[in-house]
C-alpha cells in the first residue's frame, strides 16, 4: 500500500511539474504571433489569383479566335516571367516586401492591358 501512494505522489508531482512548466510557454508563445506574415500571406495570394486569371483570359481569347498565335505566344511568355518574379520573391524567405508587391501590381496590370487590347485589335482584320 505504501509503495503504491508513493508511486501516485510521485506521478502527481511529475505531472504537476509538466503543467507548471508549460504555462509560461504558452503565455509567451501569443506574443510571437507576427501578423504582418499574415499581411504577406495574403498579398501573395492575390497575386497568385491574379496571374491564375490572366492565364484564363489568355486562354479565352486563343479559344475564341480574339488572340494570334504570336500574341498569345508573347502573352504567355510574359506571363511566365511575371510569375518568376513572384516566385523568387517569395523564396526570399521574407515574403513579399512593399516595393516588390508594388513592381508586381504594375507589371501584372500592364499585361492584364496587353491581353485586353490585343483581345480586341482584331488581328489585323477589319469588320
Amino acid at each position: 500500500m505504501k509503495t503504491s501512494m508513493k508511486t501516485f505522489a510521485i506521478a502527481a508531482f511529475a505531472c504537476a511539474g509538466m503543467a507548471a512548466a508549460s504555462v509560461p510557454a504558452l503565455a509567451d508563445s501569443r506574443y510571437d504571433h507576427d501578423y504582418r506574415e499574415d499581411r504577406r500571406d495574403h498579398r501573395d495570394d492575390r497575386i497568385d489569383y491574379r496571374l491564375d486569371q490572366l492565364d484564363r483570359q489568355i486562354d479565352r481569347g486563343a479559344r475564341h479566335g480574339n488572340l494570334s498565335r504570336r500574341e498569345e505566344y508573347r502573352l504567355r511568355a510574359e506571363l511566365r516571367d511575371l510569375e518568376r518574379l513572384s516566385h523568387q520573391f517569395e523564396r526570399s524567405g521574407r515574403g513579399i516586401d512593399g516595393r516588390e508587391m508594388q513592381i508586381l501590381n504594375r507589371r501584372t496590370q500592364d499585361l492584364s492591358r496587353a491581353v485586353a487590347y490585343n483581345s480586341r485589335d482584331y488581328n489585323g482584320r477589319r469588320y
